[in-house]
């Protein structure tokens, strides 16, 4: 047997082998063995089948066989001796074996790649101290008493003012076709000025009667959800029917109390505790972030496009569900292909991630002890609510489930070895 192995890109290689006629036939006579061993042929006593007749009656059999024997266990004995780690199942290139000839074939797959750690220790973070305003608790205070808005009919006037409420039914066009879930939209309760809807939609409204009929032209944003109508002039037809005006709550201790606080002080206690909150969640996020951006580029190498790949479609599923929640979504209307290459650079970041984090694991020595397997399961317990005996049986059931939970486990660890060795950057 004859081996030709080269890499042809950093996570690609190629394996050319091939066998001498005498190899060939060797194969041959293992593989009529092997298939005399198993079947019986009427007229002959197991095992002792001629060679011709087994070709006749079992032919394929004998042909997979063959091609099993030079192919799939000659190139796994070569991932073995060389330590390669395959990321897929090869692609073969080959004909079919014939006895008294010569056979090769080609076989290419890709690799994990060689991952050379050059730094992930004293990485840089964000050192930033997480501070509440009065000002940022005042701003919490007054969403709080808008979202407590009372909506009261306006009296003494019709003429639409900014920040009034007009309930209107609408219906939009473009091109003289209605706008998908824009149809005839009724009972639609807009706040004049506070661009809920799309910027312009109420910028007709100030000055406006009530009731009265009033027609407004916009452009859709390059972003709009329809792709079709991106960057076109849509015609919106409102029946104003209602005015109203927004009765805001009194800051008072009864209000805290709507608010589940003791008093005011008690409010503004809470709200500063649960901006801090925010604030330290939100700085947690921009330095994990930032502090995996400075592994990826402290450590580069080439992210293998398998990898990606399986990546890239959970993600793209994601956002495609994510879109459904909006009345407006038609899937015929999303882009699959710009979709994909917008997602691509996030997937290949998140695959050199992972394998960043399985080798700072390695380095460090780390291992996963059935303790930290114990506390994921009681995590996976408490969040599905499930059994622990059911939550254990379905990960000793389903191997992968299982693999899953210890890369967490393994990604989580090494993410705090990370932070706990990074550098404050003030």
């Amino acid at each position: 047997m004859n081996v030709n192995y080269e890499k042809i890109g950093p996570c690609l290689c190629r394996f050319s082998i091939s066998f001498t006629p005498d190899e060939v036939a060797a194969a041959f006579d293992r593989a009529y063995h092997k298939v005399n061993r198993s079947t019986k042929v009427p007229g002959f006593r197991k095992g002792q089948t001629p060679a011709s007749i087994l070709n006749v009656r079992h032919g394929e059999q004998v042909q997979g066989e063959v091609k099993s024997d030079l192919v799939f266990q000659t190139l796994y004995r070569e991932f073995e001796e060389k330590k390669l780690n395959p990321l897929h199942q090869p692609e073969i290139d080959a004909g079919e074996p014939e006895k008294g000839r010569g056979f090769s074939y080609v076989a290419s797959v890709e690799l994990k790649p060689d991952i050379e750690l050059t730094q992930y220790i004293g990485l840089p973070v964000p050192g930033e101290l997480v501070e509440v305003s009065e000002q940022d608790i005042d701003e919490r205070i007054a969403f709080a008493v808008q979202q407590a808005a009372l909506a009261t009919p306006v009296t003494g006037r019709t003429t639409v003012q900014t920040g009034d409420l007009v309930l209107v039914d609408y219906r939009g066009t473009m091109d003289g076709k209605a706008i998908p879930g824009a149809e005839h939209v009724t009972g639609a309760l807009v706040e004049v000025g506070a661009s809920e809807y799309l910027a312009g939609f109420d910028a007709d409204l100030v000055g406006a009667e009530v009731p009265s009929t009033v027609e407004t032209t916009l452009v859709f944003p390059d972003n709009f959800s329809l792709k079709d109508a991106r960057g076109r002039t849509g015609v919106f037809r409102l029946q104003l029917r209602e005015l109203y005006g927004k009765e805001l709550p009194k800051v008072d201790d009864a209000f805290a109390k709507d608010m589940r606080a003791k008093d005011v002080q008690d409010m503004r206690d809470q709200t500063r505790a649960n901006i801090k909150s925010e604030k330290q969640d939100t700085l947690k996020g921009r330095r994990i972030e930032s502090l995996l951006r400075s592994l990826v580029e402290a450590n580069p190498f080439e992210a293998p496009p398998t990898l990606v790949s399986r990546q890239l479609t959970p993600m793209v599923d994601t956002a495609m569900a994510s879109l459904k929640y909006d009345p407006r979504f038609n899937p015929k209307d999303v882009d699959m292909e710009l979709l994909r290459r917008d997602s691509r650079e996030a997937a290949e970041f998140r695959v050199k991630v992972s394998l960043l984090l399985l080798e700072v694991f390695r380095a460090e020595n780390m291992d996963v002890t059935q303790e930290d397997i114990d506390a994921k399961i009681d995590e996976i317990v408490e969040q599905s609510g499930c059994t622990r005996e059911k939550a254990v049986e379905d990960l000793e059931k389903t191997p992968q489930n299982k693999n899953q939970l210890i890369s967490k486990i393994t990604e989580s660890k090494a993410m705090e070895f990370l932070m706990s060795n990074c550098v404050e950057m003030h």
